[in-house]
């Protein structure tokens, strides 16, 4: 499976998961914006905010981690994908 396939299927399961959250809206709304920030950086592989996009993957992580296991695994997995693929 290529890495493109993988990181939108793992964008899928971010979306649907975060329907799913027992959350404020707000947290909801920031979590949407970080999953369109992902799908922008891969429809543009020229775009310079690859660290950017990087350190707030790993900001929502350490955010999410405790309260919300399923979350914070699919993101990591998004973040290892996004290694892989060199962004």
């Amino acid at each position: 499976m290529t890495d493109k396939k993988q990181l939108d299927e793992a964008l899928q399961a971010l979306r649907n998961e975060i329907l799913n959250l027992n959350t404020d809206d707000s947290r909801k709304q920031s979590l949407n914006t970080l999953a369109d920030q992902i799908e922008q950086q891969i429809d543009d592989t020229s775009n310079t905010k690859h660290q950017g996009l990087v350190e707030n993957l790993e900001e929502t992580i350490n955010e999410f981690e405790v309260e919300h296991p399923d979350l914070t695994s699919i993101i990591n997995r998004i973040l290892i994908t996004l290694g892989n693929m060199g962004i």
